[in-house]
């Protein structure tokens, strides 16, 4: 299926789509909300892009646009990705957070900071 055959059949039934994605934002925050640590935690931005992902082969499954085959596929890599990653303790918000409250201070603090800030402003402007 092509993105322009995708955007009409999206287009064509999207309050279905709407409630796939709450139905399925629903269960991964049911899922995952004990290892919620915090918004800028790289492990949510993943979580946020397999909820849409989730999302849409529910939708292509429930039109009936996509086969069988593919859906139990993904059925199955989700399930490897949510055994791999219960397998782990999840880190723990009040650790981390008392292991950062050793600070260690160094002499030329000040001119890292600026010399950071520019090499990072510099490769940003660059790319």
């Amino acid at each position: 299926m092509d993105w322009f055959t995708f955007g009409l059949l999206l287009y064509e039934n999207l309050p279905l789509y709407l409630c796939i994605l709450t139905g399925s934002l629903i269960l991964y925050i049911a899922i995952f909300r004990k290892s919620y640590i915090s918004f800028l935690d790289p492990f949510i931005f993943n979580l946020t892009y397999s909820v849409f992902g989730f999302s849409v082969v529910i939708f292509l499954y429930a039109t009936k646009s996509m086969d069988v085959k593919y859906f139990y596929s993904y059925l199955l890599t989700q399930t490897a990705f949510f055994v791999g990653v219960f397998t782990f303790k999840p880190l723990n918000k009040n650790k981390l957070v008392a292991q950062s409250s050793l600070t260690i201070n160094f002499e030329e603090e000040g001119m890292l900071i600026k010399l950071l800030f520019l090499i990072t402003s510099v490769v940003f402007f660059f790319f």
